[in-house]
């Protein structure tokens, strides 16, 4: 069990050191694999385009006249 402890940890000291002195290469080879991502605008700030806090994200389609459209399954008359 001691054994099987000492793999697992030199593993994990080794995964670490790899990561601390390559960080930064593994950074690049992952921006050039997937691409940077692009930040998305601060709803705060004034002037920006899309959602603000007031808009309503799920709203019905309202008909111009006011009253609901008939549903297609609905008897006619």
């Amino acid at each position: 069990m001691l054994k099987l402890a000492l793999i697992l940890l030199s593993l994990a000291v080794w995964v670490s050191i790899f990561a601390y002195f390559w960080h930064q290469n593994i950074l690049r080879w992952l921006d050039n694999r997937f691409g940077r991502d692009t930040l998305p605008s601060d709803p705060d700030e004034e002037g920006a385009e899309g959602l603000d806090h007031n808009t309503p994200l799920f709203t019905a389609p309202q008909p111009q006249d006011g009253k609901p459209a008939p549903s297609e399954s609905s008897p006619p008359g």
